[in-house]
């Protein structure tokens, strides 16, 4: 690599993206393995994602921390259920962990997402269960589909809490992260190279072949 290519490179990783989180970022309590920032949605930060991963990578959490007053106000505008609002925030990251990864049929990938999207529709019917945020008993609910969940818990008056799970049961123990913990500082503007990071710091796909559930979309006999 030339010097303007690394030039260019370095520019691009200093590219800010947030201006910097002001409210409670929720965790995994505990979490031993892989822990990074996963994303981060708008400029005036209207839902940050950070990651767990076991070191085996065969299981991992996601969870996302909406502010209400950003979230509410400026991603989600309409009058709208924000339940909804919510449990759609996570509608991608759930579809991305199902896997296999590899392409699928048009047919099946389209399948799935109607499927999704008629569940998240559904998120009064969920599933009820508990988590813990800061050592209080609160409930979520959550939705399981083809090795993998996502749930949504609505009991914080400043934040949407939304979380995306393979491997693992969908009962959580959260608490207010430390961005040092995730390889980032919160206070500070946010920039392109606090997402780059190493393969392992990445969620584990759910399946490696299809699964059954998924297959069932499209099953026609």
């Amino acid at each position: 690599m030339d010097g303007i290519q690394a030039d260019r490179l370095d520019n691009f990783r200093e590219q800010e993206i947030a201006s910097g989180v002001g409210f409670p970022v929720y965790g995994v309590t505990g979490w031993s393995g892989w822990k990074w920032l996963d994303s981060v949605d708008g400029y005036n930060t209207g839902a940050v994602w950070i990651g767990h991963a076991t070191r085996d990578r065969q299981a991992g959490v996601l969870v996302g921390t909406l502010p209400r007053d950003t979230f509410d106000r400026e991603f989600w505008p309409e009058n709208r259920d924000r339940q909804e609002a919510a449990a759609m925030a996570a509608r991608d990251q759930f579809i991305n962990v199902l896997g296999p990864p590899m392409p699928l049929p048009e047919n099946l990938g389209n399948a799935i997402v109607e499927h999704v999207d008629h569940q998240v529709n559904r998120h009064a019917a969920w599933k009820q269960v508990g988590w813990t945020v800061e050592g209080t008993e609160s409930s979520a609910k959550v939705y399981e589909f083809a090795g993998a969940w996502m749930g949504i818990s609505e009991e914080l008056p400043h934040a949407h809490l939304v979380a995306v799970g393979v491997g693992l049961p969908p009962v959580l123990d959260l608490y207010k992260a430390r961005g040092e913990w995730y390889g980032v500082d919160f206070a500070a503007p946010i920039r392109i190279r606090h997402l780059q990071r190493r393969p392992e710091k990445a969620m584990p796909y759910a399946n490696e072949s299809l699964h059954a559930e998924q297959l069932a979309l499209v099953r026609t006999e």
